[in-house]
């Protein structure tokens, strides 16, 4: 068994919540992490951006990752969300049996 990490960032913390419960809810991840109060800079409407954010890392499964990703860009308050993944991740057998336990591989 393998699991995907997927990482978003948001704009708030309420934000982050709030996309977080809803990947759960619908069983697109077993896990969703907020990192508070990462600095962010990047290039954004040709100009260099800085800004407080919320790291979010998702931990899914393969068959789950594309569904995530569409339910994320619904919810989320960015024009474009980041959603970057590393995929193919290897674990403990016990905790990748957990994460594929919690997250529906099946639409």
């Amino acid at each position: 068994m393998t699991a995907i990490i997927a990482l978003s960032t948001a704009p708030d913390v309420d934000s982050a919540r709030h996309i977080a419960a809803a990947l759960l809810e619908k069983r697109l991840a077993a896990c969703v992490q907020i990192v508070p109060a990462i600095e962010s800079l990047y290039r954004w409407d040709n100009a260099v951006q800085r800004d407080t954010e919320y790291q979010l890392v998702i931990k899914t499964t393969a068959a789950a990752s594309e569904r995530a990703r569409e339910a994320l860009s619904q919810l989320h308050p960015y024009d474009v969300p980041q959603w970057l993944t590393i995929d193919s991740v290897s674990g403990s057998e016990a905790y990748l049996h957990w994460l594929h336990s919690e997250v529906a591989d099946t639409k």
